[in-house]
């Protein structure tokens, strides 16, 4: 009786691990275009050209923030 109880537990386990290792794929996808809303506020990714629009020629994502 106890090995088929380990077996349940060992197939709930795993199968829950499978769930939650796929959750950050589903997330990123949303985000995919580097643009999203939060109530009423449009995000958009911090990129190198927009660095260099706001910051100057030599500014890039890394090394400065959003003006």
């Amino acid at each position: 009786m106890k090995q088929k109880k380990r077996k349940r537990l060992l197939s709930i386990l795993v199968t829950l691990a499978m769930v939650i290792s796929l959750m950050p794929g589903i997330s990123l996808t949303a985000y995919a275009d580097g643009e999203h809303t939060h109530d009423g506020i449009t995000f958009v990714e911090w990129t190198d050209a927009l660095a260099k629009e706001q910051n100057g020629p030599s500014s890039t994502a890394a090394t400065s923030l959003p003006s």
